[in-house]
């Protein structure tokens, strides 16, 4: 039998629950719905809002990853929680399933003929999140029958992590949802908080990294103090369930070596790259490893890890102690290497009074650096733009020809204004 074609409704953002519901039209259309969307996008609060607004009798298939590796365990836990609904004639028949990998499409169509055929059930939804985690011969079924048991009065509401279009849940109608852009995620964290200071927004969202669900949690770790803005934030930011997920599933088969390096640097936004080299004999190898990941990136001669939540929930693993002796060994090795870095990581140390004051002024000499070259950039631009002989010169000549200039003329010009004359007991032309 030929999947019929599939839909996909793509770029929704999760949004607060009482914002706007991408889930809703799908659902109303009789249509069963995959979300699809990483660690932390929301996946679950779309699912939940859907339950919400069907109005259907809802049933919840749990999901137990440790089950992934019993081929059929998925149809087994399907059956148990359709035990409550009308008489039990449609889990008996579930039950009494055989499935095998060739066998799956013929499974399918008789739990079809079953619901179809079954008075008791009424309009029912049933939502499974992490579908993706199930054993892979229950994802198939449930992917052949998601494309075909549409228009009844049962349907479905799943999660996955990624969506492979020749997987089993390909061709089915789907939310692809996508992360919030700052100006997204600052709109959401004012929802969620009302009255949230804008500087603390700005942290959390930019902490979050788009993802609803991260936000959410990271609001709800901040005191009243810290939401009014009369209190400092923590950076990094204190970790939250969606972030110790995400960073757990992205850290998953790493080395302790490259877990260590991974420590050192969450101890700061950045770290210098020659102590961290001459500290660690296999740095080369496990940086190596760690960039491929897209876990840590350099900017210049620092390197950093890429994203906040993985920074976050590293940081938050580590006790006090941990995280005093690592400044204490970045404090020593940035010695010459890095002064400042150096002296930065002494603040958390105690190991200077005049902290403070020294980074102060070694911020003060950054700006005035930055400022020198920002104008000798400017300068040499200018001067390479103006140049004799340049597009830039000739169309400047031409306009302060036309406009008789008296600091720009074209010599030779019959239109040119004459020279200024001196000012009066100065030998220079006046101001």
């Amino acid at each position: 039998m030929q999947d019929p074609p599939a839909r996909r409704i793509s770029d929704h953002r999760a949004q607060p629950p009482h914002r706007h519901r991408p889930a809703r039209p799908l659902l109303g259309a009789r249509e069963n719905v995959v979300v699809q969307g990483e660690s932390g996008a929301g996946k679950s609060t779309v699912l939940r809002t859907a339950a919400e607004d069907s109005g259907m009798r809802v049933v919840t298939v749990p999901v137990n990853a440790a089950e992934q590796p019993l081929p059929g365990s998925g149809i087994a836990i399907l059956a148990a929680a359709l035990r409550v609904v009308g008489d039990g004639t449609l889990a008996a028949r579930i039950e009494d399933l055989d499935l095998d990998e060739a066998e799956v499409p013929v499974a399918a169509e008789t739990f079809m003929t079953a619901v179809r055929t079954d008075g008791g059930t009424g309009d029912l939804l049933l939502v499974i999140d992490d579908a993706d985690v199930l054993d892979p011969l229950t994802q198939s079924f449930l992917g052949f029958v998601l494309r075909r048991l549409t228009g009844g009065r049962v349907r479905f509401a799943v999660s996955v992590a990624a969506l492979d279009p020749d997987g089993p849940f390909g061709g089915t109608t789907t939310i692809d949802l996508q992360r919030l852009d700052p100006a997204e995620s600052m709109r959401a964290a004012f929802e969620i908080s009302p009255g949230l200071d804008p500087a603390a927004a700005r942290l959390v969202a930019a902490g979050a990294v788009g993802h609803l669900l991260t936000l959410e949690q990271v609001i709800g770790t901040l005191g009243e103090r810290q939401r009014i803005g009369r209190a400092s934030l923590p950076h990094p930011l204190r970790s939250t369930e969606a972030m110790d997920a995400f960073a757990s599933a992205k850290l998953h088969g790493l080395s302790e070596e490259a877990l260590t390096i991974l420590r050192t640097l969450a101890v700061a936004p950045r770290s210098s790259f020659l102590p961290l080299l001459a500290g660690y004999a296999t740095m080369g190898e496990e940086l190596a490893e760690l960039e491929a990941r897209d876990l840590v990136s350099r900017v210049g001669s620092h390197l950093r890890i890429r994203d906040p939540r993985i920074r976050s929930s590293i940081h938050g693993a580590m006790s006090a102690g941990e995280r005093a002796a690592l400044h204490v060994q970045m404090m020593r090795a940035c010695e010459d290497a890095d002064p400042a870095l150096s002296l930065w990581h002494s603040t958390f140390a105690g190991h200077r009074e005049d902290a403070a004051h020294r980074l102060i002024a070694h911020a003060c000499a950054l700006v005035d650096e930055g400022t020198r070259r920002g104008w000798s950039r400017r300068r040499r631009s200018r001067s390479s733009r103006c140049a004799p002989g340049t597009s830039a010169a000739r169309r400047w000549s031409r306009r302060s020809c036309s406009r008789g200039s008296t600091t720009s003329r074209c010599a030779g010009s019959p239109s040119a204004a004459p020279a200024p004359t001196p000012g009066p007991g100065t030998g220079r032309p006046p101001r």
